[in-house]
């Protein structure tokens, strides 16, 4: 997945949490600040999830959504 969001403390650990409350297990973290397209102060954030099936993918991109971040799935 790759999350677009404000670059402020707190952030991550929203992103990261809101994964983990969705039920998928985080295996990789890249956080990206440059060689972006992003204004200032926005990072791009790549995970590497564990998910349970491509319906469990989608809810995890809705709990995203719901959080506030904008989210999409990268293959």
């Amino acid at each position: 997945l790759k999350v677009s969001a404000r670059d402020v403390p707190g952030t991550l650990a929203l992103i990261t949490a809101t994964v983990a409350n969705a039920g998928a297990n985080i295996n990789e973290v890249h956080h990206q600040r440059a060689f972006t397209t992003l204004a200032a102060q926005n990072v791009e954030i790549e995970l590497v999830i564990q998910t349970r099936s491509p319906q469990h993918i989608t809810e995890v991109l809705e709990a995203l959504q719901q959080a506030g971040l904008q989210s999409q799935l990268v293959h």
